[in-house]
């Protein structure tokens, strides 16, 4: 069967051979098992699903939250001769029905829908009509509500999967913890199922933290880095009104959530196209952006999460060519963060609610660390396998190792701490909490006194 595959990757899809993780995910899939794979932004997922859906035939239902991405999959898939189609809130109603009309009788390998589709009235009812082969369900992570990104109409899928007569299914995602693999593998309902995670040690990265003391710090640091590279660079920021004033004071194209579809589209085909060189953006710019030469991506304002920040910082270097991911870091910057947590609606104490200030914490604790950043994000991510010690990040690339380095474990309680503090605390402060150092100012913080190590 695998023989069939590899013909069908070479003939159909035209790629001489299967990327590291592929194989073993198309080999699972095309012997009946569920799956969940886990693998990077840039990784190759769709050519997992695609290459099975192709060799086994019968019809093969993609959810997918990317409803803009789903026509460039079926246009890319069309011109491969692979007949495959979507049925979103972008198409009229009487072709919607055509769509579904052609995929009864049989017409489409592929069939796209966005979650939401299953709620409405009549939808599930015609799933049994079907006859679909497998169900694939992208950007798994969004059925989690201990991910970075939950969406509740992920949660139809499990009576989406009984309504067809439960085919083998198989879940793909860029950014999965093992505790939000495990909760996926809950949520659907998997089998047994064949488990990859590959791809996390992106050695074409270069990652680095660059350490700043306020507002002008940073946008000096941010004119440096984008003054060295005559290349495209993402730059992203935390809110909306930081994404338009950072890109008016540059000169340079703005991308958030606010602006209309149209505009969104111009801008991101501009970048694609190469006619824009720099944009600054919201995590708006986000699931489904498919550029190949981004050469540099800086974050202004740290992410909420390890899994945000890399699935975002991963959008660089997607040609495999080498990149560079740039962290500009300001404790202070935990503020905006704890911010979004408390507007969250998230109760006190709740598991949720604590999950996210830890998720908080491990990103501060990125930032901080003065081991190997590639190692760090691997281990966070479970992919085993991964040297200690690396030639593409700013710690191992550092001429002389630190005297002194602070335990994990150190660093872990200390920066929990900061994070849930509500008062405003300066570089010298985090480093008296971090280095265990009974300044004026830590001995008259209560929090502080009850860490292990004070």
């Amino acid at each position: 069967m695998i023989d069939r595959a590899e013909r069908t990757l070479r003939d159909v899809f035209r790629l001489d051979a299967f990327r590291p993780g592929q194989e073993a995910v198309v080999e699972a899939m095309l012997s009946g098992r569920d799956v969940l794979s886990v693998a990077p932004t840039g990784s190759g997922k769709s050519i997992s699903y695609w290459v099975p859906a192709v060799v086994d035939g019968g019809l093969t239902m993609v959810v997918s939250p990317l409803i803009a991405l789903m026509k460039d999959q079926v246009d890319r898939l069309t011109d491969c001769g692979v007949a495959a189609t979507f049925i979103n809130s972008s198409v009229e109603p009487s072709e919607q029905r055509e769509r579904l009309r052609r995929a009864i009788a049989g017409d489409y390998r592929l069939l796209f829908l966005a979650p939401e589709r299953l709620g409405r009235p009549g939808f599930m009812d015609r799933l049994s009509d079907l006859r679909i082969r497998r169900i694939v369900v992208d950007e798994a992570h969004c059925i989690s509500t201990w991910g970075h990104d939950f969406r509740p109409d992920y949660r139809l899928l499990s009576a989406a999967i009984a309504a067809c007569g439960r085919p083998p299914v198989a879940g793909f995602t860029a950014t999965a913890t093992p505790q939000v693999r495990t909760d996926i593998a809950s949520s659907l309902g998997l089998r047994h199922p064949f488990i990859s995670v590959s791809g996390f040690n992106r050695p074409a990265l270069t990652l680095a933290v660059i350490r700043c003391r306020g507002e002008r710090a940073k946008r000096d640091r941010l004119r440096s880095l984008l003054g060295t590279t005559g290349q495209q660079a993402l730059v992203y920021v935390g809110t909306v009104s930081a994404a338009e004033e950072l890109a008016a004071e540059l000169g340079v194209a703005c991308y958030h959530g606010r602006q209309a579809a149209e505009l969104r589209r111009r801008i991101q085909d501009d970048f694609t196209a190469g006619r824009t060189q720099v944009v600054v953006a919201t995590s708006a710019f986000g699931m489904g952006v498919d550029i190949a030469g981004i050469r540099r991506v800086i974050h202004y304002h740290l992410p909420g999460s390890l899994e945000a920040y890399y699935q975002e910082a991963g959008r660089a270097g997607r040609d495999g060519r080498p990149a560079e991911c740039t962290l500009l870091y300001s404790p202070a910057d935990r503020d905006l963060q704890s911010f979004f947590i408390e507007q969250s609606g998230l109760e006190e104490g709740s598991p949720l609610k604590d999950h996210a200030y830890a998720r908080l914490a491990q990103m501060m604790a990125y930032a901080e660390m003065r081991e190997c950043r590639h190692a760090r994000i691997a281990d966070y991510f479970g992919e085993e396998g991964v040297a200690r010690r690396c030639t593409a990040c700013d710690n191992c690339l550092a001429a002389s190792p630190p005297e002194e380095a602070v335990p994990a474990e150190a660093v872990q309680a200390g920066l929990a701490a900061i994070v849930r503090f509500s008062g405003r605390i300066g570089l010298a402060n985090v480093a008296a909490v971090l280095g265990g150092r009974r300044t004026k100012w830590a001995t008259a913080q209560p929090w502080v006194q009850e860490l292990p190590f004070h």
